[in-house]
């Protein structure tokens, strides 16, 4: 069995109020050769974080 690694891609546009948004994942695994990414950006959320 392959042990798949992953980070989560986070917009975040003040730090100092701890507002985010999860805005896609990263998926890697060594020994199948894998690296992949995804990214989802709802337009609304991101406006209502401003």
């Amino acid at each position: 069995m392959s042990l798949f690694e992953y980070a989560l891609l986070r917009v975040v546009p003040r730090v100092e109020r701890g507002e985010f948004i999860n805005a896609g994942v990263v998926l890697y695994c060594q020994d199948a050769k894998f690296l992949d990414a995804r990214v989802h950006l709802d337009p609304e959320r991101l406006r209502a974080l401003d």
